[in-house]
């Protein structure tokens, strides 16, 4: 019974992470007991972690719509955090130096070229180096995951000033201009102007 559950369960994995990489996540996620959920896109973040204070499991999710390779990513950044809440618990910060160093070895028998393509393992290997809080934070590892996206979205920051664009919620928008590191924009549905990461994604639109 053991092998059919855990055959399902990598048959699963098998969908969101490169193959090489799930038995090396499987065993993380059967040794720290990870109740894991596949969640719905959130803008504001790609994964979390939640520790078993009035749970018995850990629990971890991720956006299912990452490709697979940002969806390794995500889910080794948020294992670490287990790691570190184990053995710390909230004693230290959130992406310290603890959290960094996990981040680091958890992600070191994946960093070869059956897990990732060759062209991401460099921005791969900055990233982990530099500490990243997230990968959206990261802009250039996010342009070159974005490359193995299926969507047809683009990034705003490769949008001409004054197009149309919208959202997934629906949401309309005019491109207006750069403001320091970010990208001011109209909404036509509120009449209010807000600023898009360099690397929010969007869909083009029919003028309005």
């Amino acid at each position: 019974m053991q092998k059919k559950a855990d055959h399902k369960h990598k048959t699963l994995l098998s969908k969101y992470t490169p193959h090489h990489a799930v038995d090396t996540v499987y065993s993380l996620i059967k040794h720290h007991r990870i109740m894991l959920t596949i969640s719905q896109d959130r803008k504001t973040k790609q994964g979390d972690y939640r520790p078993p204070i009035l749970h018995t499991m850990h629990r971890i999710s991720v956006n299912n719509n990452l490709n697979q390779f940002a969806f390794l990513l995500t889910l080794i950044h948020e294992i670490a955090h287990l790691e570190v809440w184990k053995k710390y618990g909230s004693k230290v910060r959130p992406h310290g130096k603890e959290w960094q160093k996990s981040f680091q070895m958890l992600m070191s028998p994946l960093m070869n070229e059956k897990c990732f393509p060759s062209e991401l393992l460099p921005f791969i290997k900055n990233h982990l180096a530099k500490g990243y809080a997230s990968t959206l934070s990261d802009l250039q590892l996010t342009r070159a995951l974005m490359k193995y996206d299926e969507s047809d979205t683009i990034l705003i920051e490769d949008v001409p000033d004054s197009t149309i664009f919208t959202l997934e919620d629906g949401r309309t928008f005019r491109k207006k201009n750069r403001l320091k590191k970010r990208y001011l924009c109209y909404c036509f549905n509120d009449k209010k102007n807000y600023l898009f990461s360099p690397v929010a994604r969007v869909n083009l639109s029919t003028e309005k």
